[in-house]
């Protein structure tokens, strides 16, 4: 697997340093790679030229899970870093871990629109309703109960619509 371009720069600007410190820094970049492929050349940068030009990781893969103070504080280090568990950790907790490392249920995009979008689809069917391309006949009685109330005198006139209010017919 690649590495992220921000690994990838803090890995090049740690070879940036004298040829001293190095080794030091390739053998932490292995501790911290070695998780994530299991063999992979690390590449090369134009300070460690003159020193070898890549680096083979399953030797440092190796010398990781040695059971040495330097290789144990540096596997808890890159675990910190990239944060995973620092410690080993039992399946039943890795459990619990690995569902607080999700992404929330109530946030996942197949939960979340699950449902059709009832209100676009209320809207439309209003709209098409005012052209007269759709009849709610439920909206339809709705409207026609306000009207009756509001010829009784038990609906306030300024709450009715417009297109409810009649002009009296003039018998003849």
């Amino acid at each position: 697997s690649k590495l992220s371009k921000k690994v990838r720069a803090m890995f090049y600007s740690s070879c940036q340093t004298v040829v001293g410190t190095i080794v030091t820094r390739c053998l932490f970049w292995s501790a911290v790679l070695s998780q994530h492929a299991s063999s992979y050349t690390i590449p090369s940068c134009k300070s460690t030229r003159n020193f070898k030009n890549s680096i083979k990781m399953s030797k440092y893969k190796e010398l990781v899970q040695l059971s040495t103070t330097y290789a144990r504080r540096m596997n808890h280090l890159s675990n910190r870093i990239f944060g995973e568990v620092t410690r080993p950790t039992n399946p039943q907790s890795m459990k619990v871990v690995k569902m607080f490392s999700e992404e929330p249920i109530q946030c996942r995009d197949y939960v979340a629109n699950w449902y059709p979008r009832h209100v676009e689809t209320h809207l439309l069917a209003m709209k098409l309703r005012e052209y007269g391309l759709f009849r709610d006949e439920h909206q339809d009685f709705k409207e026609e109960m306000k009207r009756l109330r509001a010829l009784r005198g038990k609906y306030c006139a300024s709450v009715v619509p417009s297109y409810f209010s009649f002009s009296p017919v003039s018998e003849q």
